[in-house]
């Protein structure tokens, strides 16, 4: 237990310097379904400043 305190802080430091800013946005949509896309447009259109995360590799279709 004592050997993973020990590594614990250089992994958490190793971990966030490489990380990416975040990304800002009024509207975050977690769905990368077709209703997911028209959602994502819809805020768009609306004004919104919008962001869309997909997990899967085909956004906006199934599969």
């Amino acid at each position: 237990m004592m050997k993973f305190l020990r590594v614990l802080p250089f992994f958490l430091i190793a971990s966030t310097a490489n990380a990416e800013p975040p990304i800002e946005s009024e509207v975050c949509l977690y769905n990368g379904t077709p209703a997911g896309v028209i959602a994502t447009v819809a805020a768009a259109r609306q004004g919104h400043t919008v962001s869309l995360v997909a997990i899967n590799a085909h956004t906006g279709g199934v599969g």
